[in-house]
């Protein structure tokens, strides 16, 4: 099996509640970060990993990716697959199944938006290629409080930046997390995930779960996690996170003092 990355599946199905009434009918992977979307952003941190394919995961009739990706002039191959139905992140990613050829590929949610050199997917990538495991994390300690909002990982053994991964929590209650280390919204997977989607239970709301089958991945074939190297993250997929990232671009070019 070759590991190479190739393809990289965006979850872009949500309705961005959060930003309402504006994503009423411009999608939030489409609101600017100065003068680009932060879909923008993504692609270029793709494109720095050698990303050739992507598979955006997108509502009905919200299909902005094609028609920007040709107006930029991007050497990349944009597939969209639609979510008629949103049933958690696993349902997202299940629904790229018949657009993904490789034997292993990126995700990346959109919605966070980590400034680094080189970029998180391409550590991920160089990482990958050093290990055995099926899978790879990107993950970073958050404090305490703020571990209810994540997925958390129970580490095992340690090896520079890398570590084997136990388990998982979703969103642990208070008191209740394995460690620090939170999955960020960067992944590889091995095709085999569709497996494990197709065989768990939903959850709450019916929702299938990425963390469920990620903890499937970990028991039968081998999960790591990579702590990556930052500059900076921010949650856009909230006002204040977003609010964040222009102020640090704006800055960072020069429009702000």
């Amino acid at each position: 099996m070759s590991r190479n990355i190739r393809q990289a599946v965006i979850p872009m199905a949500g309705k961005g509640t959060r930003f309402y009434p504006i994503t009423h009918v411009v999608p939030k992977e489409f609101l600017p970060i100065l003068n680009r979307p932060l879909f923008h952003y993504i692609l270029d941190q793709l494109q720095s990993a050698g990303v050739e394919e992507i598979i955006c995961v997108i509502a009905p009739g919200r299909d902005l990716a094609t028609p920007y990706v040709e107006k930029i002039e991007r050497r990349m191959t944009i597939i969209t697959v639609l979510q008629e139905e949103q049933k958690g992140l696993g349902h997202a990613i299940a629904c790229a199944q018949g657009a993904i050829t490789d034997d292993y590929f990126l995700v990346v949610l959109p919605d966070v938006l980590i400034e680094a050199a080189p970029s998180v997917p391409a550590q991920l990538c160089r990482a990958f290629q050093a290990i055995e495991t099926a899978g790879l994390i990107a993950t970073r300690q958050e404090p305490q409080e703020k571990l209810v909002h994540y997925g958390v990982i129970a580490p095992g053994k340690r090896d520079g930046a890398l570590m084997q991964v136990e388990d998982l929590i979703e969103k642990p209650r208070p008191g209740r997390a394995p460690s620090r280390y939170v999955a960020v919204g960067q992944y590889i997977l091995p095709a085999k995930i569709f497996h494990y989607l197709r065989e768990i239970a939903p959850g709450a709301n019916g929702e299938i779960q990425l963390t469920d089958a990620l903890c499937c991945v970990a028991r039968d074939d081998g999960l790591s996690a990579l702590e990556y190297e930052e500059h900076a993250m921010f949650d856009a997929g909230q006002l204040p996170g977003w609010l964040a990232a222009n102020i640090y671009y704006g800055r960072r070019e020069g429009f702000l003092p």
